[in-house]
């Protein structure tokens, strides 16, 4: 799936993941082995450093992010100090009124889709997870800027800037944020 893959990595150059069907949750019951294999094979981690499936994968060199929905995964990685969110949604699956709960009517009004907003929320909130207190409605998404095949935005939450990119392809929302 070079196409949503290439057009997030051009925006950092030290990003690397991969986005695949056979990551998602439906493929098969190993959807998140898989993810966990890709990612060790493609940063030449030992599998056994990042195969416990009870927490999100750690290294002390890279951040790593996962996200998966029914038909989709994949997982995104950046070169520590910087943090990496991604999220992976069906638009379709995405409900209004969850996302109105959580945003405000200057957000709304900002984005260019509401589910895109939501996107944009959650790989935020992945990216500075080490704020455990942070909840989606605290995270402000804005400065929504069009690019080639996508949107740029910016994120903010108490002391936590970021900056993101997110990419629609075949009904998915994919989103990345980085935070510095």
């Amino acid at each position: 799936m070079a196409g949503p893959i290439h057009d997030l990595m051009a925006q950092w150059p030290d990003l690397r993941g991969q986005i695949d069907p056979s990551f998602g949750a439906n493929a098969n019951n190993e959807h998140r082995h898989k993810i966990r294999e890709s990612i060790a094979r493609n940063l030449n981690l030992p599998i056994a450093e990042i195969s416990d499936l009870s927490r999100p994968p750690e290294t002390a060199s890279w951040s790593i992010s996962i996200s998966h929905c029914p038909n989709l995964g994949g997982w995104v990685a950046i070169p520590r100090p910087a943090t990496v969110g991604l999220d992976i949604e069906e638009k379709d699956r995405l409900r209004p009124e969850v996302i109105r709960r959580v945003s405000s009517e200057n957000e709304l009004k900002e984005a260019p889709h509401p589910a895109y907003l939501w996107c944009a929320k959650e790989s935020h909130f992945k990216a500075v997870h080490a704020n455990k207190n942070l909840t989606i409605g605290a995270i402000q998404i804005s400065e929504w800027r069009p690019q080639s095949h996508g949107f740029h935005f910016s994120g903010e939450s108490r002391s936590s800037r970021s900056n993101g990119f997110l990419t629609e392809y075949n009904g998915f929302i994919i989103a990345v944020t980085v935070s510095n």
